[in-house]
């Protein structure tokens, strides 16, 4: 006791070995409230037992302090992680509410961004990454090591992102974690072969260690989703395709592979295997957007393969199917928008124009739907509106939009036949932090620059 305050320390300790499992911060308070104290101690103490128990007593991430968590704060944390993966949002709410309830723990806050982030609400994960970025100095070094990776990441700060990586990576050579991250900043960067090799080192450690793919948040669709693009960028299809079989055969229950299957049958022109893939997930049992998705990356694997007839006519089917839902999903923009796409993919562009119109009379600040409208302009003939929306993108502003209006007025320059200026504009947007990756590789908004020669030597591989 020092004064009016009581001081509480505790320590957990593996009796058999006999040695100290965690030590748990001093928890002080008045002493006219003992309880209360003893409180706070009991879930640290219950807190490092659980994590204990889970993790082994390692860190969730290279460099970041294992320090005794709430334990309140820690069941939110492992309820979130359950659900990283299948339902994000789900995981959202109880990360956040593990912060909320220990503002100190670390590992739920991060997810969190990344979860954000990884949902394109990049402005939330930013909102998150600069609240632990005002309070860097409640973490260690290894932890506002992450927070840098994430804020240059946002930020579109590509190399600095894939800097930090490397830092995180000698802090812990074996985090599965820290592997995949730095190839996947590779993949986009361009450099799909330098990222090949960064997913073998990371199988070469979960082969020679495989308690270290059962940490929490670790998971394999992660890499198994990675490697047949990484192989799809470099043209090795075959690759590619024996990556996706690996990848089914180890999570066959993960319906979000069929989008990398459905990418490589179509690449590789093997179309009865492509309608066996597609009538399959047609038929999945609940619903739900997966033939949607399914069926978009192989129209646009056909078309970009030299299979556009193929291609018109899976759009056709996909918009049919996407119509059949819109009485269950009217409300929701998502669906519609989705519509929308098929219909554009399927080259009825008035069509399409009607549905992203009616959106954007909605939702007027939604960037994508203004994106659509300028580019069906753009094929219409409408050069006064295509000329209008990219003036729009042009003014839009804010550090976490990783080159995303600047790519559009690429496509829509692209699309209007000003070549040198599509190409100028893409080469800012990768500065700016737009991923160079499949999306753009089967563009059909960019498929006019495909035999630029300046637009070939952009795209070529850089490692």
């Amino acid at each position: 006791m020092a004064g009016e305050n009581l001081q509480v320390q505790a320590r957990v300790v593996d009796a058999r070995a006999g040695k100290v499992v965690a030590a748990i911060d001093a928890v002080a308070g008045p002493r006219s409230a003992p309880m209360v104290v003893l409180e706070s101690v009991r879930q640290r103490v219950m807190g490092a037992v659980a994590a204990g128990s889970v993790l082994g007593g390692e860190p969730g991430y290279a460099g970041v302090e294992f320090r005794p968590p709430l334990y309140d704060a820690y069941r939110e944390y492992v309820a979130g992680c359950e659900l990283f993966v299948r339902d994000m949002a789900g995981a959202i709410r109880h990360f956040e509410t593990a912060a909320q309830i220990d503002p100190d723990f670390f590992m739920p806050q991060l997810y969190a961004a990344m979860v954000h982030a990884n949902r394109g609400e990049r402005d939330a994960a930013a909102a998150i990454i600069e609240r632990l970025y005002k309070n860097r100095d409640r973490f260690n070094s290894g932890e506002r090591l992450w927070i840098d990776v994430l804020r240059a990441g946002l930020e579109g700060r590509s190399t600095d992102s894939l800097a930090r990586l490397r830092e995180a990576e000698t802090l812990d050579p074996s985090d599965l974690r820290t592997k995949f991250m730095i190839a996947g900043n590779l993949y986009r960067m361009n450099r799909p072969g330098e990222s090949a090799q960064v997913l073998k080192a990371l199988y070469a450690v979960a082969a020679q260690n495989p308690a270290s793919t059962r940490a929490l948040g670790f998971t394999w669709l992660g890499p198994f989703t990675l490697e047949p693009a990484v192989y799809h960028m470099l043209g090795k299809h075959d690759d590619e395709f024996e990556a996706v079989r690996r990848g089914r055969a180890a999570l066959p229950l993960d319906q979000s592979l069929r989008v990398g299957e459905a990418r490589v049958l179509a690449a590789l022109g093997r179309m009865q295997e492509l309608d066996r893939l597609i009538t399959d997930t047609l038929g999945l049992p609940g619903g739900g957007p997966m033939p949607g998705f399914v069926m978009h990356e192989a129209i646009a694997e056909l078309r970009v393969h030299g299979r556009r007839e193929q291609a018109l006519a899976l759009a056709e089917k996909a918009a049919t199917w996407h119509r059949g839902r819109q009485a269950e999903t009217a409300k929701d923009p998502g669906s519609r928008s989705a519509l929308g796409s098929a219909l554009y993919q399927a080259e009825r562009w008035q069509e399409a124009r009607a549905v992203f119109a009616k959106l954007a009379s909605e939702r007027p600040d939604t960037l994508a739907y203004q994106v659509a409208l300028g580019t069906i302009a753009a094929r219409l003939g409408d050069r006064t509106e295509a000329a209008r929306v990219s003036r729009v993108l042009e003014r839009v502003a804010g550090k976490h939009l990783a080159g995303t209006p600047t790519y559009h007025r690429a496509c829509i320059a692209a699309l209007l036949g000003n070549k040198e200026e599509a190409v100028a504009l893409l080469q800012r947007a990768f500065a700016e932090g737009r991923a160079c990756d499949v999306n753009v590789h089967h563009d059909m908004d960019v498929e006019s620059l495909r035999d630029y020669p300046p637009f070939q030597e952009l795209m070529k591989p850089r490692g």
